[in-house]
């Protein structure tokens, strides 16, 4: 920082100049109200464990009891961090998972189409 009477550098604690005097204290207070406040952008972007939700999802599709379970325990983790669409998107592989459990006729119908057992 430098001082705004005579251009020296001073320390960002400094009360005074130590080449002028100015007042360091009072110009602070002065600038303050004239400073924009920090502006912090968004974070746009993938979690940093994106990959659990696609290997959930096989996971349910292969073994609905386990991927109940583990898509179940993936959302509560999502909802005590706060990480609101991750969480919505682990219910749906839950519920999906609970469909295929209850309707064990939907896991082959799926598996068939993929392998093209048709």
């Amino acid at each position: 920082m430098r001082c705004p009477r005579c251009g020296e550098p001073v320390s960002q604690f400094a009360a005074g100049c130590a080449i002028c005097g100015a007042d360091l204290e009072a110009e602070r207070a002065v600038a303050a109200p004239r400073r924009m406040p920090a502006v912090h952008a968004p974070r746009v972007g993938l979690p940093r464990d994106w990959w659990m939700l696609p290997v959930t999802a096989l996971v349910a599709l292969a073994f609905p009891l386990a991927g109940v379970l583990l898509a179940g325990f993936a959302a509560r983790q999502r909802d005590l961090s706060g990480e609101r669409g991750m969480r919505t998107a682990f219910l749906v592989v839950a519920a999906v998972a609970v469909a295929v459990l209850l309707i064990p006729a939907l896991r082959f119908g799926v598996l068939r189409l993929l392998y093209g057992g048709g």
